[in-house]
Order: structure tokens, then sequence, then C-alpha cells
């Protein structure tokens, strides 16, 4: 979590008649939350001036403001002096009293520990969010005022900072770290944990045109096909300019060649096994908190299992393709509770992984792409 993330928590879910933005909104946070005598104008250094260039006053307040609004926004880091005067004259009892005013006659305070809680800050009541949140902006302030931009190591999700009741009143999300074999499991298209059901969505790689997105391993599968099937006319995937477009007008010489079905079945399961790794990557970002984190862990664990398959393999584009694909499926995954649950790490989503992989720029067949 970084101070941004924390600034832009609380204003999200403070009524304010601000209407100049965060940039504005840390003046009120910054006054509400200093000792009385340190306050306002002329006392809170976040007020300004900023820079000691002559300007017209209009263009002066313009800086002031736009400067704080990247303090606001990230686009700047917070100095490390004004940080240093905020935590020094920081008034922990004051904030706690001006949120819990802001906050508790629009009914926020329960939003806010369902927000904190999906981002993997356990507090036991609503007092205790709001304390929890004075708390990470103290020890922001005195993290920035020694140049260290971050709050904690833990991830925030920032699609959450605005909860709704709707929001709300969905089950808490759960933390895979926190689990237990037991409390995840896989029925069908859907994966149960502790209780909620979160469905898979249906595999629809190879029925649409491959996207921008996965236009790395695309190319490197058609690449590695054109080494063994020498018809293939690839030089428009060779080097460091190739666009989807030109993934699309290869694919259509194996599509048009009946000679060709083997390999256009090569290039049909690549998409389906990477929509397949990716749809599982979805579902876990749902379901928990450290989702994202933990499919990372696997994806590492897949690149250290299959890599010196790749490197060590004398034959052609195709053949290390093929040997680091079925290698993949025979790796101990063993990083994250996740790869115990049966049916969430299935032969498909390994290669959809191994694909994902090459999308990434960690594995390539061929180097005759950027």
């Amino acid at each position: 979590m970084k101070l941004p993330d924390l600034f832009a928590l609380i204003f999200l879910n403070s009524p304010t008649d601000n209407t100049d933005g965060g940039g504005q909104f840390l003046l009120e946070l910054s006054d509400a939350s200093l000792k009385a005598d340190k306050r306002g104008r002329g006392r809170n250094p976040l007020y300004g001036p900023f820079g000691t260039k002559p300007m017209p006053a209009d263009k002066r307040a313009k800086l002031d403001s736009d400067t704080r609004q990247r303090w606001y926004s990230g686009g700047r880091p917070l100095t490390t002096g004004r940080a240093k005067y905020w935590a020094s004259n920081f008034d922990h009892a004051a904030l706690n009293d001006w949120l819990y005013k802001r906050w508790h006659p629009v009914g926020r305070i329960a939003e806010i520990r369902a927000i904190l809680h999906n981002n993997g800050y356990e507090v036991s009541d609503g007092y205790a969010a709001i304390d929890k949140v004075v708390t990470l902006l103290k020890v922001g302030l005195e993290n920035a005022s020694h140049g260290i931009q971050i709050i904690d190591d833990k991830r925030w999700n920032p699609s959450i900072s605005d909860a709704t009741d709707a929001e709300r009143a969905r089950p808490l999300r759960q933390r895979f770290s926190e689990l237990t074999p037991g409390d995840v499991v896989v029925r069908g298209d859907v994966l149960i944990v502790k209780g909620q059901e979160f469905q898979f969505p249906p595999v629809t790689g190879p029925t649409v045109k491959a996207t921008a997105v996965e236009r790395v391993y695309a190319q490197q599968v058609l690449l590695a096909i054109g080494d063994v099937y020498t018809v293939l006319d690839v030089e428009r995937l060779r080097g460091k300019s190739t666009v989807i477009r030109d993934v699309h007008a290869t694919l259509r010489q194996l599509e048009d060649d009946p000679e060709a079905t083997d390999y256009l079945d090569d290039f049909n399961l690549a998409r389906e096994c990477y929509y397949r790794a990716d749809h599982l990557q979805l579902v876990l970002q749902e379901a928990c908190v450290d989702g994202t984190e933990e499919f990372g862990k696997v994806k590492h664990d897949m690149l250290i299992g299959v890599r010196p398959t790749l490197r060590l393999h004398s034959g052609n584009a195709y053949e290390k393709m093929q040997a680091t694909l079925e290698k993949s499926t025979q790796v101990t995954l063993q990083s994250s509770l996740v790869t115990t649950v049966v049916g969430l790490f299935e032969n498909q989503h390994r290669q959809g992984i191994t694909h994902m992989l090459v999308n990434d720029g960690k594995l390539r067949w061929s180097d005759d792409a950027s």
C-alpha cells in the first residue's frame, strides 16, 4: 500500500463540498490530523507556496494546486520535509474524531471495514477500522519523511476504495494464504472458497480472432510451426515490427491449407490453453484478495521448472516448444496452496501458463521475433 492509495480511500469515502479534487482534500486531511497550532496557511506547509520563482498570483495558485494533486494521485511523491512536518505534528486522536464524524452520519464505517478486510487488514469493528486508517497514515508519513514511498507490503486493490452498499453486502473476500486445502474445492466449472462460489467463464479462445494482448505468444507459436512446416510463410512475423494483423495473415495460410490440419490444431490448442489459464487467473483474483499474488507464484514456479528443458534442448523451435509444453505437465508446483486443489492446475492450465510466460517475454521458442 502507498500513501496515494490511502489518500484515495479517505477522500472517496468522505462527503465534501470541495470541487477541486483530491489535491484540495489533502489540505482538509492534513489540517484535521495536525496539532491545532500547526494548522492553516502559514503553518501547514502543504498550503505552499511551492518554488521560489516569482509569478502572478493566479499562476502561483495553479502551481500549488497542481502540486498537491500530484501528491494525491502519486504523480509526484510527497516531499520528505513536508512529510516530516506532518508526521512529527500528527494528532492521532483528532483525526480519529474527524473521520468518525465524516463517516458515521453517511454510513461509511462498515464499508471502510469491508474495504480494509478485502485488502488484507483485519479489524474487529468499525472503531478499529477508523483507528487502522489513522495508524496507516501516520506510518506512511513517517516512511515518506525518509524517502520511502510505501506504507507496507500489502497489495492494495484501488477498485474497491469506494465500495458501495452492494459491495459491502457481499461476503468479505478471503486470502488464499490464510486458508487450508479443505477450504478450496472445484466442482465442475465452479470454484468454491469457504462456501462462496465463483463461476469459470466459458473458453472462447479458438472461436474468436487472437487479440493484441496475445500477439507475442501467438507469434512465437507460428514461428515454431514455420520451423518445421516450411510451406508456411512466416517472414512477416520476424523482427520487432510485428503486429497482431501479421499473426492473423499468417494464420490464414494454415486455415486455407488442407495439409496443415495438425499445425492448425497446435495453434488453436495453444490459444485454448492460454485462455483457460487466463480465466483461472481471473477467478482466483475474484475469489481472494491475494489471487493475483498466488497466481504469480505459480507462474514463477512453472518458469523455474520448464526453463532448463528449453535451454538444454538443441532442436528446432517447434521441438523446443513441444518439449517445454510436455515438461509443464510434469513440473511440481508447490509455491501456493492453490496448486494442491484438484482440478485447478490441470494440463491445459499448465500449458496455458507456459504460453503466458512466452507472452511475458520470459520464454521464447524462436529468436527471430521481438
